[in-house]
């Protein structure tokens, strides 16, 4: 057997070391700390005093200290994963804990389904204690030694057990082995360390110390320093470009051939062998995680044993409950409201639009909001039988489908803003598409054929709505091309050269036509892509009459990339057939960024632009949302209320109109699972049930037209003699969901992200009031105005029957009550918002 003495170096923030780690090749091993072990995949044996005992997923066991133990992963062809946690009796000094004397019994697959509950609570507390230090929860000292306290109570009053006092001469031999032990594991890397040496430092002769090693080792001490050699030099081997032999000599080798002949003895292989066979990507230039794995599936094994509860908002002290008190003169005027928010909305797919459930959808989101356009993928999409070609060859259209589109919409309301776009795949010059239906996003194979179709369907809609109506509406040329491969793939060169002969092409029909584009994803600082079309368009004299862009909650890590090459690789990866959360995540750059993140990119993105040559400037945000990803889980809950609230407030006024994407998750751009509450980007269910995010556009549609008061957390607004506060308390998720990474939520448990969750609490008093005032308070929070938590709360039921449907419509509704206020010159408010909460509170002239 091969061993050697592990030193714990404990951190210097938190009084334990814990780690994931996936299983090391050489593992015997013993330290002077106490180790607890939970295994997050695989199966693992772990021998001590030659006791083996099998741990499979879930199991938890402790070897106490100076025990010498064996783990190995018992799958050949992908190694265990485990959280390890390593710990110090000594810390408890303090507490008056005696620690001698005691060891301790803990090995879940032998309990038999006893002490239950002991076992799941250690769990919790060790997933709890992991969630802390990869989010730096702070004070993160006190809190996982708060934990540590719990954890060593269980471990005294449930596992502990006592140990046999030692005659003194048997305790005398086990510290002198001990201190041998320490002693070879200090001088390993010494080429002269040997049994003479060693015997003549601890006062022995070789003969005895030979003999004695062996028999309490069961080793030679030859073979033993040999070992811990060997495995000490596995790791600089793996990692390091150094040349065999000097990883040897550095390693206490005294040459290449002695390294060579135990390399084969104990592995079976040369150590050539083992470092293809173990190369490791040392690139000082990737991003580094917390931890030794990052598999999501590992994570949430780990993370679902949090005891969070999910009926409170949670809070791990980041933030205490912050109390604001605000005087308004109700008086002042700070400028108009630019309601931007509410001039568009999105949906996902042209055809959509003709289906009965989303005129429905539609309908509701008019009458309690009332958008003025709409934006959607597809208008040429094969499925509305656009763009045809005769067996001849020649092309004709067919505006059917699109007229009962576009009369759908109308007869709601409202307007549609045309993407003009993707390729019919009868049109495209290659094969080279995204989303399940097969969007072509290639070059079109002729472009005076793309020209007539434009042409075409531009003078249809004109002679069909009136010049007076379609010079109303919006034609917006692409959707992100500068996502180079993704909904683009010929060169930048292409698509500048088909956006200016289509722009001209539908400019030849009349300059009262509203065009510009082109969704760009305002993603990397220093945007080539954007900078190049506007050389493009000053030296081609293209005059937009508006720019679009999109804006997500993404941000490229590090922030401050200059290499414009490793900015452009960042979103390589991407593979838009495919499921993005997978692939974002395991974009090594890629980060959801920081709770202003869209704010500062609608304000460098506009500042790029500023050169472009426009009639006016003209700016359209045409998608915004939190992830990019339409399988986050928190786009479900009462996040989303605060989040649509302060984005909207941070950056409406910057443009002209912003589209949140999607108004439903009647969304299919990929095929997948689409349970009830499945992370969809949409405002309401697919089957039509309003989610929280729904409320905070109805109640910011409920603001008036002038300002009276904004800060961060409120904004009171007035129309006539009416007067309109709305507030938000806004929590941002943990540095762990910053990467993607979606281990500590469940389709049911969503809520544990949020490190800075707590109450805030406004104090307000309106000035300058006098007369009769109605006040109504309307409230979105976890208890009130979220379906999702509805349907937790009433059992999470995969699917709903005609009495659930009706249930969580009733409780996707606000809370509301009302009152009657008299003043001769102020009122006051004493308003508290949980986590999440939006409030809208309208105060109301009475005569």
């Amino acid at each position: 057997m091969q061993f050697h003495f592990e030193a714990i170096e404990q951190s210097g923030q938190i009084p334990v070391k814990i780690f994931t780690q996936s299983l090391e090749l050489f593992p015997y091993h013993w330290h002077e700390e106490t180790e607890i072990l939970f295994i997050l995949k695989g199966s693992i044996e772990i021998l001590i005093d030659k006791q083996g005992t099998l741990l499979n997923v879930g199991d938890i066991f402790l070897v106490n200290r100076n025990e010498i133990h064996f783990v190995r992963s018992m799958d050949k062809q992908e190694q265990a994963q485990l959280l390890i946690l390593q710990f110090s009796h000594e810390q408890f000094q303090k507490y008056g804990v005696d620690q001698y004397g005691m060891n301790f019994k803990l090995d879940s697959s032998t309990s038999k389904g006893k002490k239950t509950k002991e076992y799941n609570r250690i769990r919790s507390l060790l997933a709890s204690m992991m969630k802390i230090v990869i989010n730096r929860e702070e004070p993160q000292n006190l809190l996982i030694e708060r934990h540590m306290l719990d954890l060593y109570i269980i471990l005294k009053n449930h596992f502990s057990m006592s140990v046999e006092p030692l005659s003194a001469q048997m305790r005398e031999g086990d510290e002198r082995l001990l201190e041998i032990l320490k002693y070879i594991n200090a001088n390993y890397n010494n080429s002269r360390l040997g049994l003479n040496k060693i015997a003549e430092q601890f006062f022995l002769t070789p003969q005895y110390l030979s003999k004695y090693f062996k028999t309490n080792m069961g080793v030679s001490l030859k073979k033993f320093i040999e070992n811990i050699r060997l495995n000490k030099s596995l790791k600089p081997l793996r990692m390091s470009e150094n040349n065999i032999l000097d990883v040897a000599l550095r390693h206490g080798f005294p040459d290449a051939k002695s390294y060579y002949r135990v390399f084969r003895e104990v592995l079976g292989m040369t150590p050539t062998e083992f470092r293809e066979l173990q190369k490791v990507d040392a690139n000082p230039e990737k991003p580094k995680d917390y931890f030794s794995i990052s598999s999501k599936n590992t994570l949430a094994e780990l993370f679902q044993y949090i005891d969070w509860n999910e009926k409170e908002p949670v809070s791990s002290g980041r933030r205490k409950e912050r109390s604001v008190t605000c005087t308004v003169d109700a008086g002042a005027s700070k400028g108009k409201l630019r309601q931007s928010w509410k001039r568009l909305m999105t949906f996902g797919y042209a055809p959509h639009g003709l289906r009965k459930d989303f005129r429905r959808q539609l309908r509701t989101l008019q009458q309690d909001i009332g958008f003025e356009y709409v934006r959607f993928h597809g208008i040429f999409a094969d499925e509305l039988l656009v763009y045809n070609e005769a067996t001849s060859g020649k092309p004709y259209y067919n505006f059917n489908h699109v007229d009962t589109l576009l009369d759908g919409l109308l007869e709601e309301d409202v307007r549609p803003f045309l993407e003009l776009g993707f390729m019919p795949s009868l049109l495209a010059s290659a094969e080279g598409d995204i989303f399940w239906w097969k969007a072509n996003v290639t070059p079109p194979k002729s472009m005076d054929r793309w020209l007539d179709m434009v042409e075409a369907f531009v003078r249809h809609i004109i002679n069909r709505y009136g010049m007076a109506e379609v010079s109303r509406w919006y034609f917006e040329f692409w959707n992100e091309p500068d996502v180079e491969g993704a909904f683009w793939k010929g060169t930048r060169e292409e698509f500048f050269e088909l956006f200016k002969a289509t722009f001209s092409r539908i400019k030849s029909i009349s300059p009262m036509l509203k065009v510009g584009g082109f969704g760009n994803l305002c993603l990397f600082s220093g945007d080539s892509w954007l900078r190049s079309f506007v050389s493009y368009a000053r030296e081609h004299g293209i005059e937009l009459d508006f720019f679009s862009f999109h804006a997500y909650q993404l941000a490229i890590a590090p922030h401050d990339i200059e290499d414009e090459k490793l900015q452009l690789n960042a979103m390589q990866t991407l593979n838009f057939q495919e499921d993005l959360s997978e692939l974002i995540s395991a974009n090594p750059y890629a980060r959801l960024g920081d709770e202003d993140v869209i704010e500062r990119a609608v304000k460098q993105t506009i500042e790029w632009a500023a050169e472009l040559p426009m009639k006016e400037r003209e700016y359209w945000i045409t998608e915004w949302n939190g992830n990019i990803d339409c399988r986050d889980l928190i786009h479900d809950t009462c996040y989303m209320a605060a989040f649509i609230v302060k984005t909207a407030l941070q950056c409406g006024y910057l443009v002209e109109g912003m589209g949140f994407w999607t108004a439903t998750d009647l969304h299919e751009e990929f095929q997948l699972p689409q349970p009830l509450f499945h992370g969809g980007f949409g405002l309401l269910t697919y089957n039509g049930i309003k989610k929280s995010g729904f409320h905070a556009f109805a109640f910011l549609a409920r603001l008036g037209d002038e300002i009276v008061m904004q800060r961060e957390g409120i904004i009171v607004t007035r129309r006539g003699e009416d007067y309109q506060i709305l507030l938000y308390n806004y929590c941002h998720y943990n540095e762990l969901y910053n990467q993607f990474d979606y281990s500590q939520v469940t389709s049911k448990n969503r809520y544990g992200i949020f490190n800075d969750a707590a109450p805030n609490r406004f104090g307000l008093r309106l000035e300058e009031l006098n007369g009769h005032y109605r006040m109504e308070q309307m409230r979105v929070n976890r208890k009130h105005g979220s379906s999702f938590d509805a349907w937790v709360e009433m059992g999470a039921p995969d699917e709903l029957t005609v009495e659930g449907r009706a249930y969580l419509d009733r409780m996707a509704q606000p809370q509301y009550r009302t009152w009657q206020e008299k003043t001769q010159e102020v009122i006051e408010l004493d308003v508290e918002l949980e986590s999440h909460e939006i409030q809208l509170i309208l105060a109301t002239k009475q005569y």
